[in-house]
């Protein structure tokens, strides 16, 4: 979250906030969303964590007709996420990270076509 907040392209874009799990009813804008999918850790022979293996969710979600907007976004956020490697954090590592897959898909509510743009990244955090 820290990292998407801290990226001027992004909040420029992203005028509706960064959101953890869902966004609040009645957001508007464009906004980020990360969703956890899955969070195993890695541990060794005595159950110590080495470092745990994130699945996250890391989309931009707004309007279909503002379409430009969401790409500009979603390259923001694969800039941001893919392929990193030994960056330090407060506490820790993030030791890598990486697209597994984009994820791409449009829905209906209350007559507005919506469009999520994004993809699910690995990040290993020490």
């Amino acid at each position: 979250m820290a990292t998407c907040q801290a990226d001027a392209a992004l909040q420029a874009v992203s005028v509706g906030g960064f959101w953890q799990g869902f966004a609040p009813l009645g957001t508007t804008g464009l906004y980020t969303l990360i969703v956890q999918q899955a969070a195993p850790d890695v541990n060794t022979l005595f159950a110590v964590r080495v470092f745990t293996n994130l699945l996250l969710q890391i989309k931009a979600v707004g309007v279909s007709s503002n379409y430009a907007d969401i790409i500009t976004a979603a390259n923001r956020i694969d800039s941001l996420f893919q392929n990193k490697r030994n960056i330090s954090l407060s506490p820790g590592y993030m030791l890598s990270s990486w697209r597994e897959s984009e994820i791409s898909y449009d829905e209906v509510v209350s007559g507005v076509q919506y469009s999520h743009l994004g993809g699910l990244y690995h990040i290993q955090l020490q």
